[in-house]
């Protein structure tokens, strides 16, 4: 079909040529005649085998068959069909034009008499399978296509299939494109649709769900008016007696009419009753009531261009209708626009998929398409949003799918209105939170430069929820609290932070909270009113302002202190706003950062030897390997993969473009201060952009970006390297999009495919020839699954090409950790071999190999310098040591090198000790006296119970005896 298809389209093409080549006053009339019936006869079968070839997309290869085809066909028939009418025109003018002959582009309207007027086409609209709308569609497509004499059964079915969309649409599906199935087509929809009883029930129902009116509008009302009329006609063509039904029909309208419009109705028709003789038996007619609102809507109009509405957009569409075009009278698709959820021709505020989601996910997927939040489509202007409409519960400019409950409770935290004073003791007034939770007394840096009082310059590290740093304090002064009762003043040691950022609480109270509890002093008499804080007691200065006494009532609580009563807990509010949590500080932790790391440093040190346990196969692994399934690989052989995205978590993911190009704006500032760092930054991009992994965008691609995209952040830090500083680029894909959701929180991490450290180190020694090397920029490091796709990639490769080099496949698969393959022979000419083998095999894959380190210079020789470590071998020689996997490897002498922890001076605290000797780095127990020494210790310290800058007893110093055995 695809073959016989293309062939039709060279035969159109080389006929229009021809056709256009001969000259105009070489043509006979006879000769355009016949060239116009045999373009028509391959029109006709283009049309047809075009449909089988829509129909039949999903089985096609990718762009075997472009929608372009169609369209340039299309085009070039109609230049040659409009050609040739011309040419016939010219010959007999007095022979009908193409206004009333068969147009094989498209049904067409016949001429009416011997007028000549050219009318603008006529759209069939979609038929998408509501019964209300099938009558309409009957006699319209009836009257442009069923009825039409000059089309002929194929077209008529084309033209059907093309103008139907859901259950009317599957009625068709199993029908071929052939000139006997039109008929069967039509009985079809006339079988499931003509269905008198069913449409007049239709046509009641929507009757009785009328939309209600809750303002004067013009367009409201007439739309009101136009819904009735064309309901009441409808009835009426299915043999109604809907003449006879003018109470029903007036009852229903009155319902609907907005409170003013109804009260205006109401005195018209008391009027009407006035006006007749015997005002009591007078019912409004059906005449009456169209009367009433065709007059009412001409005033509301009249009244909204004199008075318009507020931030009313005075044009919603500029377009003039004298823009259409005028020809010959077609009846043309009219595409409904598709939903953005599920595809199917609806509007997505009425999808059912949409409906089912939860409110998040709900504004997630709005976000991630880009649509307005108020009318739920896209590509337009907040100022530009044809819609009027608000949400049905706060009457905010959002849909109502996307309405946010409010919480109408405020929670009150502790506050005080208290006095502190400086050295001068000239007292100022202040607002303090007493925290509980927190261990430290916090004060801001304004409140202490009002009081004028020295300060010790000392930093402490402040941690939240989860033992995250969230701020640093900076210096600690001594103020003075004034109590009101005694006159005495007590001593408050404060830390400082530039700004606590404080506002309690989040939400205004109600005022009957005051008065409730009116009966007492209370400490904060504004406590209701959201205001910044000053300071925060902590639990260290706390008992200095509390007394005894506690009340509680209700869901809220009164503490007795120094300054009054002071009010917590949960609070009506009168507001709609959204209540945001509001933490002061959950933990104030005066320990530094190196607290996290310390432990973290240990637990790694222990894991180093433990015995390897086997891991269970998860749900989750094998999801992994049926999305790795899908893999394909392009025209160098290099795979493309899809991420492991767990299902139905990508609408999670928010708008990641702003952060993205802040974190650019940062690198680039850095770039303009920092020479070495913006060439080696612009050399790593340019790399990555030769190698494919990315493209740069320019700003109309972004903005017309229609498929979801996720931007991931980047910046660059120097790392040490082989010689010298190396800038290593990091990805961040853990960085929050707008929802709060990374793509490494809806990705899979995958499955564990990497061998032992020591085992591959192990490995490495059986090799008297040893190399090393590593394949480069293999994934996009920085997300959690990229280990996975790497080496799970790696096991692909050797399997798809490992017949092609099979010791290679061998080693690719045993004798590598993450990209770095480790391995070598027993003599130089196999290991030559290898490597060779291993370059071809990786090379398949469009993985180059670079780094290449090797303790023999033989095997250097004929490697080019670039991609060796180092450029010969009197570098690799001279240039000391290299580290493979953590592991310092002299590969002139072969052998491996232990390096001590740098450690300044005896170790005599908890804290340094434990440091120390996390520090040991140990794959391959070649440590393990020292080690075990070191474990023994660690023991003993945590069995003495002692604080973490205590002073230990302790004589042993393993760490002291390794730089003597390596000294």
């Amino acid at each position: 079909m695809l073959a016989t298809q293309r062939a039709l389209i060279g035969v159109i093409r080389r006929f229009v040529e021809s056709v256009q080549s001969v000259p105009r006053a070489s043509w006979t009339s006879g000769q355009a005649q016949a060239r116009l019936g045999l373009l028509s006869s391959y029109w006709t079968d283009f049309l047809a085998n075009h449909v089988e070839l829509v129909t039949d997309s999903a089985n096609l290869p990718p762009d075997a068959y472009p929608a372009s085809c169609y369209h340039d066909t299309e085009a070039a028939y109609l230049e040659a069909m409009g050609f040739l009418y011309d040419v016939q025109t010219q010959l007999n003018p007095m022979e009908p034009g193409p206004s009333n002959r068969r147009d094989s582009a498209g049904p067409s309207i016949g001429s009416t008499g011997s007028s000549n007027s050219r009318l603008p086409r006529i759209d069939i609209p979609v038929f998408s399978g509501r019964r209300e709308d099938w009558e309409s569609f009957r006699d319209l497509f009836g009257a442009l296509v069923h009825r039409d004499d000059q089309l002929s059964d194929v077209e008529k079915l084309y033209y059907l299939k093309a103008h139907v969309r859901g259950d009317a649409s599957a009625a068709l599906d199993s029908l071929q494109i052939t000139a006997s199935s039109y008929a069967t087509a039509w009985g079809l929809l006339e079988e499931r649709y003509e269905h008198r009883r069913l449409l007049v029930s239709d046509h009641i129902t929507a009757l009785f769900n009328l939309p209600h009116l809750t303002r004067e509008s013009a367009s409201g009302l007439q739309s009101l008016l136009d819904t009735i009329e064309r309901h009441r006609d409808q009835l009426q063509a299915l043999g109604r007696p809907v003449d006879h039904w003018d109470d029903w029909f007036v009852i229903r309208a009155a319902c609907c009419m907005d409170s003013i419009t109804r009260r205006e109705w109401e005195i018209e028709t008391e009027r009407l009753g006035k006006d007749s003789e015997s005002s009591r038996e007078v019912l409004s007619t059906y005449q009456n009531l169209t009367d009433f609102i065709r007059r009412r809507c001409r005033s509301l109009a009249t009244f909204e261009g004199i008075h318009p509405e507020p931030h009313q957009s005075q044009s919603r569409n500029n377009k003039s209708s004298s823009s259409s075009k005028y020809g010959s009278v077609k009846a043309l698709v009219s595409q409904s626009p598709a939903c953005a959820h599920c595809g199917g021709s609806h509007y997505l505020g009425r999808c059912e998929q949409f409906v089912k989601l939860d409110l998040s996910s709900r504004r997630a997927l709005v976000t991630r398409l880009r649509l307005y939040f108020n009318c739920l489509r896209p590509n337009h202007m907040v100022r530009n949003c044809p819609s009027n409409s608000t949400c049905s519960t706060c009457q905010k400019d959002h849909h109502s799918l996307l309405h946010e409950p409010s919480r109408k409770r405020s929670i009150l935290l502790p506050t005080a209105q208290i006095q502190v004073s400086g050295n001068h003791h000239r007292a100022i007034a202040a607002r303090a939170l007493l925290d509980s939770c927190s261990e430290i007394t916090i004060a801001s840096a304004a409140l202490v430069r009002r009081l004028s009082v020295p300060v010790d310059q000392r930093i402490t590290y402040i941690s939240g929820l989860g033992g995250e740093i969230v701020g640093r304090t900076t210096c600690k002064a001594t103020i003075h609290l004034n109590t009101l009762e005694s006159g005495v003043t007590t001593e408050l040691d404060v830390h400082c932070v530039r700004t606590l950022g404080l506002t309690v609480p989040s939400i205004k109270a109600s005022p009957s909270v005051v008065k409730e509890w009116s009966d007492l002093t209370l400490a904060d008499a504004h406590l209701g009113d959201p205001a910044p804080v000053d300071l925060v007691i902590g639990a260290d200065q706390l008992h200095k302002l509390l007394k005894p006494g506690l009340i509680q009532r209700n869901s809220m609580m009164a503490q007795l202190t120094l300054a009054g009563w002071a009010l917590s807990g949960r609070a009506s509010s009168n507001t709609q706003q959204d209540l945001h949590g509001s933490c002061s500080t959950l933990l104030t932790n005066v320990e530094p950062v190196w607290h996290r790391e310390l432990l973290e440093s240990l637990q790694r040190f222990w894991e180093t030897e433990e015995v390897p346990h086997a891991s269970r196969s998860s749900p989750d692994d094998a999801l992994c390997e049926q999305i790795f399934a899908d893999h394909r690989r392009d025209d160098q052989g290099r795979y493309i993969v899809r991420l492991p995205l767990r299902p139905g978590s990508a609408a999670l993911l928010g708008t990641s473009l702003p952060s993205a190009q802040a974190s650019l704006r940062s690198v680039q500032r850095r770039m303009l201060k920092d020479d070495a760092f913006a060439a080696e930054y612009r050399k790593f991009m340019t790399d990555y952009i030769n190698l494919g992994h990315m493209r740069p965008l320019s700003p109309g691609e972004i903005r017309a970006t229609s498929q979801p995209v996720h931007y991931i952040p980047h910046h660059g830090i120097w790392q040490r390297g082989d010689s010298g500083p190396k800038l290593r680029v990091v990805f961040d894909a853990s960085r929050p999009t707008s929802t709060g959701h990374s793509l490494n929180d809806v990705v899979f991490t995958g499955p564990s495919l990497q061998p032992s450290l020591w085992r591959v180190l192990l490995k490495w020694r059986r090799h008297r020839i040893a190399f090393c090397t590593d394949v480069k920029m293999m994934v996009t490091y920085g997300q959690s699954c990229a280990p996975y796709l790497a080496l799970r990639t790696l096991q692909q490769l050797c399997s798809d090409e490992g017949h092609h080099h099979p010791e290679a496949a061998t080693v690719l698969l045993s004798e590598r950790y993450v990209d770095d393959v480790l391995s070598g022979a027993d003599d130089l000419h196999h290991a030559a071999f290898l490597r060779d083998q291993l370059i071809s095999l990786a090379n398949r894959g469009g993985f180059p190999l670079r780094k290449w380190v090797e303790n023999s210079p033989e095997l250097l020789d004929d490697l080019p310098s670039d991609v060796c470590l180092r450029p010969t071998w009197i570098h690799l020689s001279t240039g000391g040591p290299i580290t493979e996997l953590g592991v310092c490897w002299d590969p002139t002498s072969d052998s491996f090198r232990l390096t001590p922890p740098s450690v300044n001076g005896m170790q005599e605290t908890k804290r340094e000790i434990l440091s120390a000797m996390a520090s040991l780095f140990d794959p391959c127990g070649w440590l393990a006296p020292i080690v075990l020494t070191a474990k023994l210790v660690m023991q003993d310290l945590w069995r003495c119970r002692i604080g973490w800058d205590e002073s230990s007893s302790f004589n042993s110093n393993p760490l002291g005896e390794f730089h003597e055995g390596t000294g």
